[in-house]
Order: structure tokens, then sequence, then C-alpha cells
């Protein structure tokens, strides 16, 4: 249910780049799994299964922004030749940071399971640790950059500095 979320916000991402502060839009964007996590610490076994995914569609909103977004950020603030390698180490830094995530919060869920805790519990106590982490991703978007994401066009030679240029390198 989080993927539905993510993926219009990760198309309208792509449109409010370029029409405010990508600060803004990540902050903005990132309070949403605050909220989402806040509605899932009420989260009970009677709940039909509507409120949960209510919770999740809405966590998933930054899961969107952020899948599109920081594609945008690193392609348009690295240099041309730089770019893959970039976006590379993001990608392999966010897998990273989710193979270790996974592995810890599951580990923790394990022992709480197993320490007699009742499944709703744990689970609350899972939804309590990874709102702090999204607060930290609140807080830590405030020292984010003030600027827009706009591409620029390359600059377009007249005429005759493409044929000055093109006859210098003939004459060499």
């Amino acid at each position: 249910m989080a993927m539905a979320g993510a993926i219009p916000f990760s198309l309208a991402c792509g449109f409010l780049m370029a029409r405010m502060t990508y600060r803004t839009l990540f902050i903005v964007s990132f309070l949403f799994p605050v909220a989402g996590l806040f509605m899932a610490l009420s989260i009970h076994l009677s709940e039909s299964f509507i409120y949960p995914a209510l919770c999740f569609f809405i966590m998933g909103i930054s899961t969107g922004t952020l899948m599109a977004g920081d594609t945008m950020l690193i392609q348009e603030s690295a240099e041309e030749e730089d770019r893959g390698m970039a976006q590379s180490t993001v990608q392999l830094f966010q897998t990273m940071g989710a193979s270790i995530g996974m592995s810890v919060f599951g580990s923790l869920l394990a022992g709480w399971l197993s320490s007699g805790l009742s499944l709703t519990s744990a689970f609350h106590q899972q939804f309590g640790m990874a709102l702090v982490f999204a607060l930290a991703a609140v807080v830590i978007c405030f020292f984010f950059g003030k600027g827009k994401l706009v591409a620029e066009a390359p600059a377009s030679e007249s005429p005759s500095e493409s044929a000055s240029e093109s006859q210098k390198l003939l004459r060499s």
C-alpha cells in the first residue's frame, strides 16, 4: 500500500522540483511519514484493513518524493562526467541503508516477540523507533540548500563562433 502513495507523488515531485525549493519540498514530504507513523501507533488488532492501509499510503508519499527527488538532485548537481558515479553511489548507499535497516528492525522485532510482547505491542515499538528516524529526517532537511532545481539549457553558439572553432581545429 505504501507504493500506492509513492508512485503518484514520485511524478508530482518531478513537477514540483522546478517550481519550489527542494528544501521546502523535502521538509513537507517528510512530514507525511511522521503523520503516518503517529497514526500507526494507534493500530490495534480490531482495526479494519482500511486504517493500516491509509497509514502506509501516507508514509509512502515521502518515498515517492525521495525516489524522484534524490535522483534529480544528484543528476543536476554533479558535473556531467561524474553523474554516473554520483548516481551509482547514491544507489549503493540507499541499498546498504535499506539492508542494514531491515536487518536491525527485523532483529528488534524478533527480540521483542520472543520476550513475550504481543504482536501489536511489538509493532508499536517498531513504529515508535521509526518515528524517531522520521523526525530526524525532517530535521536534516532543514540543512538543505534553498535552491530550486532548474536545468540550464546549453548556450547556443552563433554560426560565426562555431565556424571559427572548426577553422581553428582544421589549422592545428
